[in-house]
């Protein structure tokens, strides 16, 4: 049997808005809009059973904890809150405005970076999944969900 892997991303995030860097002191979780779209999916997921999932797993973050929150009810299951899926570690510039961080922190040569995607975002910080596990067959959190779930249906 195989492992289906479903991806739902959280929904509008303050930081997404504002736009600040958000690890875990810069995330303040969803904007109102962010809350609407996480209920519509929650009633979504509940109207049409559309996923019937083993496991829900959700990233440590405030914008993905709260979507999460949101529409475990209509999957019946408990929630498991994982760091490993949070796509990046955003290290000194967590919290600050965008402009800031990539003008006081970011490393300024990309020309040595295969993908502005991939690379750390500040010093101290480290780039774990960038969007697990589309690019990065190898994350922490893929290698551990690969066994830990096979043939189930993770969320």
């Amino acid at each position: 049997m195989k492992t289906n892997l479903y991806l739902i991303r959280h929904g509008e995030a303050v930081v997404n808005v504002k736009p600040i860097v958000g690890g875990m002191r810069g995330d303040t979780g969803l904007t109102e809009h962010g809350v609407q779209q996480a209920e519509r999916l929650r009633d979504r997921l509940r109207d049409t059973q559309e996923i019937k999932a083993d496991i829900l797993i959700a990233s440590t973050l405030p914008r993905a904890r709260q979507t999460a929150e949101i529409i475990a009810p209509a999957l019946g299951l408990s929630l498991t809150f994982d760091e490993e899926v949070q796509e990046m570690r955003v290290g000194e510039a967590d919290g600050m405005s965008n402009k800031d961080a990539w003008e006081n922190t970011a490393p300024h040569d990309l020309t040595a970076i295969p993908s502005v995607s991939s690379r750390p975002v500040a010093k101290a910080g480290a780039v774990l999944c960038c969007g697990l596990p589309m690019h990065s067959a190898v994350s922490p959190a893929n290698i551990r969900v690969k066994p830990l779930w096979w043939s189930v249906t993770v969320v």
